[in-house]
């Protein structure tokens, strides 16, 4: 896939490289090579390559009710991958996440099939696994790729029940166990614990959970951290959150994990992780989320998720999570990633408003703009400033928020020159800005 057609998705500018540097970097040099974020990549180990970056990649035909679209779910993970690392098609994006690749290496991927109303969507693994051994020209052993979760004996959940079979994951291994390593012990504080013999056995290691949230009183975790129990036995590590971060900073984890990618096709943001699939308002024309989220930051990606399932749970009026466990995850002596909003790069499909024009009148200046299909409401920023960074999380420079395309800004008139950017808002992430407007001096 060209860069030209992998240009129809845009980036909110929330870290310090804009699209535009991006992809002047994307064409000169290896991809992450001038990235500046608030903190070093140096502060982590190999698996995180591209701390603070995230795509998320939504597509309203992903679904209808339970039928997943696999042709639509290939696209998303083709359009994700090559956003995240920059590379041209989803093959080679693959092969940039995996250092030192070649055909003995073994890649071992934990998803997420307990209460399997709602579990990872085996259509993103396949579409996922379909492009690994794609990888080599097409060398990479389907046999050195293992997808795997442990069920528990209570657990009605199997691998084969959520979709993972034969037929459709020719050659590639599927496992209902976690098969505990008796040679590696992990002490998690207050408890030893065997980790799974597919992540000790493996090179690389990818995290695949789901978006829905945990009913557990005083444990306030999810998403890709929680998914990791069913990475150890016994799967102890519910109850306390140092047990939890420490499995997840441990070298097989943190070393080997060089990608996270979230099904969030259908997703649960109360009362979970059982029961169906519920409807989200956040997502008005098919009630569900029909997404996926990719990053190599566990950190970055953790917090997106968590934001979105607080922001569905903030229209319905119930207590969100505190993410405390996230934030401690960013810092010493884990140092898993970037939990910062402000520091992070986020690519989106929703485009920048277009259009945008700016007119004197009697009540102050008028702005409009062409509608953006999907958002439910725009940003709008000022400044005397020609330059200035509008940033929706600080709010610097925010004058308001409309529904409409269009807003009045009713302020004095002077000072002048003042300049206005405008930014579309869906579900919990801002678009690109739009084009910059000045009004210059006038008397009304």
């Amino acid at each position: 896939m060209s860069l030209k057609h992998h240009n129809q998705y845009n980036t909110r500018r929330l870290g310090r490289i804009s699209r535009r540097d991006f992809m002047k970097t994307v064409a000169i040099t290896a991809v992450g090579a001038s990235f500046h974020l608030s903190r070093s990549a140096s502060a982590f180990r190999s698996g995180n390559a591209l701390p603070g970056r995230i795509a998320i990649i939504e597509k309203l035909d992903a679904s209808s009710g339970s039928t997943v679209n696999l042709a639509v779910i290939q696209q998303m993970v083709d359009d994700g991958l090559m956003w995240l690392t920059g590379q041209p098609d989803p093959v080679a994006a693959l092969e940039s996440l995996f250092p030192g690749l070649d055909t003995s290496k073994r890649i071992a991927i934990k998803v997420n099939i307990l209460e399997s109303y709602v579990p990872t969507r085996w259509e993103m693994i396949k579409a996922l696994t379909d492009r690994l051994v794609q990888m080599l020209g097409g060398a990479f052993p389907a046999g050195n790729i293992t997808v795997f979760d442990n069920v528990p004996g209570w657990c009605t959940s199997t691998m084969a029940g959520c979709g993972f079979t034969a037929g459709s994951f020719p050659d590639i291994v599927i496992s209902d166990e976690s098969n505990p390593d008796p040679g590696t012990q992990i002490w998690v504080g207050d408890i030893n614990l065997s980790l799974s013999s597919h992540i000790v056995n493996c090179d690389y290691l990818i995290n695949c959970p789901v978006l829905k949230e945990h009913r557990q009183t005083g444990k306030y975790w999810t998403l890709g951290f929680k998914n990791h129990i069913g990475s150890v036995s016994p799967m102890a590590c519910h109850s306390y959150e140092p047990r939890l971060l420490t499995l997840s900073a441990s070298p097989h984890l943190k070393d080997k994990t060089k990608l996270v990618m979230l099904s969030g096709i259908h997703g649960i943001y109360v009362n979970g992780p059982e029961g169906p699939a519920q409807g989200w308002d956040l997502f008005p024309e098919e009630a569900t989320p029909n997404l996926i989220m990719l990053s190599t930051d566990p950190v970055s990606l953790e917090h997106w998720g968590i934001h979105l399932i607080n922001e569905e749970r903030l229209r319905h009026g119930i207590d969100i999570y505190q993410d405390t466990y996230c934030q401690n995850a960013a810092n010493p002596p884990y140092d898993l990633g970037i939990y910062d909003f402000a520091s992070h790069d986020v690519f989106t499909a929703l485009p920048a408003p277009e259009g945008i024009t700016a007119s004197k009148t009697e009540g102050g200046i008028l702005l409009s703009w062409n509608p953006v299909s999907g958002a439910s409401k725009y940003v709008v920023f000022g400044s005397a400033d020609p330059t200035f960074r509008p940033d929706p999380w600080d709010g610097t420079n925010t004058l308001g928020e409309t529904t409409e395309a269009s807003f009045l800004d009713p302020g004095e008139p002077g000072p002048y020159p003042k300049y206005y950017v405008v930014q579309a808002f869906r579900a919990c992430w801002y678009s690109p800005d739009s084009n910059r407007v000045g009004v210059f001096p006038y008397t009304l």
